[in-house]
C-alpha cells in the first residue's frame, strides 16, 4: 500500500488497499492522467470489480510526472 501506480487507462494513483487473494488487483485512488499530465478527479478504482477493464502496468515515480504527493496528501486530507 502506498505505491504510486499507472494503470493501463494511464490514470496515476496511490494503492490504497491490497487484494490478498489477487495482489495485481487492488484499490486504487487515482487522481492524475498521465497521458494529459494533469490532475483529475479523485477516484477509488478496486481493480478486483469484474466491471473495471483498468489493469496495473507499472509502479512509477512522482518525479516521473512532476506529481505533488504533499500538496495531494494536504490537499485529499484537509479538504
Amino acid at each position: 500500500m502506498g505505491t504510486l501506480v499507472k494503470l493501463s487507462s494511464q490514470k496515476v494513483g496511490l494503492v490504497t488497499k491490497s487484494n490478498p487473494t489477487t495482489l495485481l488487483k487492488p484499490v486504487v485512488k487515482t487522481f492524475f492522467n498521465a497521458k494529459h499530465g494533469r490532475y483529475t478527479e479523485v477516484q477509488d478504482i478496486d481493480l478486483s470489480n469484474k466491471k473495471i477493464q483498468d489493469t496495473l502496468e507499472s509502479a512509477v515515480k512522482p518525479k516521473q510526472y512532476n506529481i505533488d504527493l504533499e500538496g495531494f496528501y494536504k490537499h485529499s486530507i484537509f479538504s
